[in-house]
C-alpha cells in the first residue's frame, strides 16, 4: 500500500542522520554531492530509504528504511544536473570535432574535472567519482588492457572465446591519441588549458610517459562505461548523481530507470523548441518555392502562385535568418510561467516495479546482460546469471576434423548455405504463431539473437548459434544442427532429398525440433559438453591469485563457476 500522504521527498538536508555518499566516505565528499543535488532541487524519498552499505554487492546502494509500495518515485533528478558531453563546458568544440559517444563523455569528463574544476557546474559531483582503486592508488584496467598473465586466468571462457573481451580494443588506444591532438588543437587555437594529468606529454617519445597516462586515461573510460545510463537524444549517455549509487541486478529488480527520450536533439527541450520552430519555418520556405515553379497566368497575363506569394516566401527567409532573443521567446510563447517551470518532463525518476520490503535493497536492471559483458564494461559479475551462456563453437569445429564425424561434411555445408536460413525463419514463424506471451526472458533474448540478418555472413554466424543457456538447453539452431548430425547416412539422403523437392518442407524443418533428443545426439551434446570443460582454466592456484585482487578473482571465480555448472548440468549427464 502506498502512504503518498507520509512520504517525505527530502531536499537533501546535509544534517541527515549517517548518510553515506558514493566512492569516498569523507565528510567533504558527502557535503558536496548533497549540497549540488539540492541546488539542483534534486528530490530523495529519505522518509522510505537511505543511502548505505549495500548487504549483496562491494561499495554503497540505496536501501529501503519503510516498506514501499510499488510505483512510488523514490528518486528525482533534474537533467540540468545530469553531466554528459552535450552540456558540457566543452559541448562546442566536441559538435564542431563531430564527437560524441562515450568518447566524447571521457572528453568533456576529463575538461571538467581537471582545466574547469571549480568554475564548472558539475564539478562538486564529478570530482569524487573513483577513477582508480582507492586501495592501491592504481588504474583499474579493463580486461582487454590486462597482462597476457592476467587474461590467462579467463582463457577458453565463453567470455575469451565467444564475446573476446580480452582482444585489445584498438578503438581505445586510438581515442586517447586523438584526445591528445584534440588538447593540442584546443590549446593552440582557444588557449584552452591542456589537462596536464591525463593529455599532456612533456616528451612524446618516452614510452613511460605515454603508457602512464594512456593507463588513467582508459581507467577513467573504463569507471565512467560502468555508471552511465542513457538519458535521451541531446544527452545521448550520462552521468546521474545518486541513481548512480543503484546497483544492477540481473533477476531481483524492483525498480526502474525513467526518462523522456524523444526530446530535441539540439537543445534537449521535451516540447516546441526553437530549432523545431525552425525545422517548420524551413519546411514552409521550402514549400513555397517548390510551389513557386508552379505559377498560373491571371487575365491580364500575370503570374499568380497558386499555394503561397513571394512575399511572404521573403518574409519567411528574413523570420528563419534571424536569430532569436530571449525577446523573441516570449514572443513565441517560449519563456515558461514560474508554475511550469518543474516540468516533469524534464526530471529523471528511479520508480518502484513491485513492493518492497523494509531493510531490501533498491535494484534496477542495466538489460538482460552475461557476466562477461558486466566483466568487461562493469568490472563485476553476478553468481547465478540468468543471461549466461556456453558457447560451443570452438569445440564442434574440433569435433567435426574427427574422422568418426567426417560423414557430417556434406550436412555441414548445406546447413551454412541454406539451412540455417530456412530453419529459423520456419523457427520464428513458429514461434509468432504459439504467441510472443508464452516466451520466458530468456528465450526472447534468445530469439533476437537467432534473427535472420541479411548483411551477416552465414559463415560466421551459424557459429555463433551454437550455445547453451543457462538452464543448460540448446539454442533452437544448435539443437536442429546437433539433430542433422545424428542422422545415419540413409536417414540424411532420404531428407537432403526431400529439402531439395521442397516436399512437405515444414514437416522437414519441424524434425530438426525434437521435443527429446535421440541417443546419438546426446552423445553429440556430451562429447561436446566435456570438450568445453577440458578448454576451460584449472582452478586457480597461489600463482595466478597473486595476479589480481582477492575481489576482482571472486568475480572471475563467479564467471567461470557459471560455465562449469551449465556444463555439468544433469540433462547432459
Amino acid at each position: 500500500m502506498n502512504n503518498h500522504d507520509n512520504n517525505t521527498f527530502f531536499f537533501f538536508n546535509t544534517n541527515v542522520k549517517e548518510v553515506l555518499i558514493m566512492f569516498e566516505t569523507t565528510q567533504e565528499s558527502r557535503y558536496d554531492l548533497l549540497d549540488f543535488v539540492k541546488k539542483a532541487e534534486g528530490k530523495f524519498l529519505t522518509s522510505h530509504c537511505e543511502i548505505s552499505k549495500s548487504p549483496t554487492a562491494t561499495g554503497l546502494g540505496i536501501i529501503a528504511t519503510q516498506d514501499i509500495g510499488e510505483g512510488t518515485k523514490i528518486i528525482s533528478i533534474p537533467k540540468s544536473a545530469i553531466f554528459s558531453a552535450s552540456n558540457s563546458n566543452i559541448a562546442n568544440l566536441l559538435q564542431d570535432e563531430e564527437i560524441d559517444g562515450m568518447f566524447a563523455l571521457n572528453i568533456a569528463f576529463i575538461y571538467e574535472i581537471s582545466t574547469f574544476k571549480d568554475t564548472s557546474h558539475w564539478y562538486p559531483y564529478l570530482k569524487h567519482i573513483p577513477l582508480k582503486n582507492t586501495e592501491t592508488d592504481e588504474p583499474i584496467l579493463p580486461v582487454s588492457f590486462w597482462t597476457e598473465k592476467q587474461k590467462r586466468l579467463l582463457k577458453g571462457t565463453t567470455a575469451d572465446v565467444f564475446h573476446k573481451i580480452l582482444e585489445p580494443q584498438e578503438e581505445v588506444m586510438e581515442g586517447f591519441e586523438l584526445a591528445i591532438e584534440l588538447a593540442q588543437k584546443w590549446s593552440d587555437e582557444f588557449g584552452l588549458s591542456i589537462p596536464e594529468y591525463y593529455l599532456s606529454l612533456n616528451d612524446p617519445n618516452d614510452k613511460d610517459e605515454f603508457d602512464t597516462k594512456f593507463k588513467r586515461f582508459c581507467s577513467l573510460a573504463f569507471a565512467l562505461s560502468s555508471r552511465v545510463l542513457e538519458i535521451d537524444q541531446f544527452h545521448e549517455s550520462g552521468l546521474v548523481p545518486i541513481v548512480d549509487l543503484i546497483n544492477h541486478h540481473c533477476k531481483n529488480v524492483n525498480a526502474e530507470f525513467l526518462s523522456l527520450f524523444d526530446v530535441c536533439d539540439k537543445c534537449g527541450e521535451s516540447g516546441t523548441c526553437r530549432h523545431l520552430l525552425a525545422e517548420e519555418a524551413e519546411e514552409a520556405i521550402e514549400m513555397a518555392k517548390l510551389d513557386q515553379n508552379h505559377l498560373k497566368v491571371d487575365a491580364n497575363g500575370a503570374t499568380i502562385n497558386d499555394i503561397i506569394s513571394m512575399e511572404t516566401i521573403i518574409e519567411l527567409e528574413k523570420d528563419h535568418n534571424e536569430p532569436f532573443s530571449d525577446e523573441e521567446d516570449d514572443k513565441q510563447g517560449m519563456s515558461k510561467p514560474e508554475e511550469e517551470l518543474n516540468n516533469p518532463d524534464d526530471y529523471v525518476d528511479i520508480v518502484t516495479t513491485r513492493g518492497i520490503l523494509k531493510g531490501e535493497e533498491i535494484f534496477i536492471s542495466y538489460g538482460p546482460l552475461p557476466n562477461a559483458f558486466l566483466l568487461a564494461k562493469c568490472g563485476f559479475t553476478m553468481a547465478d546469471n540468468p543471461f549466461d551462456i556456453v558457447y560451443a563453437g570452438n569445440s564442434l569445429t574440433k569435433m567435426l576434423n574427427e574422422k568418426q564425424y567426417s560423414k557430417c561434411e556434406e550436412r555441414i555445408r548445406w546447413w551454412i548455405q541454406a539451412g540455417r536460413d530456412l530453419f529459423l525463419k520456419w523457427y520464428k514463424e513458429l514461434e509468432e504463431q504459439i504467441g510472443s506471451d508464452e516466451e520466458s526472458e530468456e528465450e526472447s533474448a534468445e530469439e533476437e539473437e537467432q534473427e535472420i540478418d541479411d548483411n551477416d555472413d552465414n559463415e560466421e554466424k551459424w557459429l555463433e548459434d551454437l550455445c547453451w543457456d543457462r538452464k543448460s538447453k540448446l539454442t533452437p539452431a544448435f539443437k536442429a544442427l546437433v539433430t542433422l548430425m545424428s542422422m545415419n547416412e540413409h536417414t540424411w539422403q532420404a531428407y537432403f532429398q526431400h529439402i531439395r523437392e521442397e516436399r512437405d518442407l515444414n514437416k522437414s524443418l519441424r524434425s530438426l525440433a525434437p521435443k527429446v533428443m535421440n541417443t546419438a545426439a546426446k552423445k553429440i551434446i556430451r562429447a561436446l559438453a566435456a570438450s568445453r570443460l577440458s578448454e576451460l582454466p584449472l582452478k586457480t592456484g597461489a600463482e595466478e591469485e597473486s595476479l589480481v585482487d582477492p575481489l576482482t578473482l571472486r568475480y572471475l571465480e563467479t564467471l567461470r563457476q557459471g560455465e562449469v555448472k551449465i556444463l555439468r548440468h544433469k540433462s547432459l549427464e
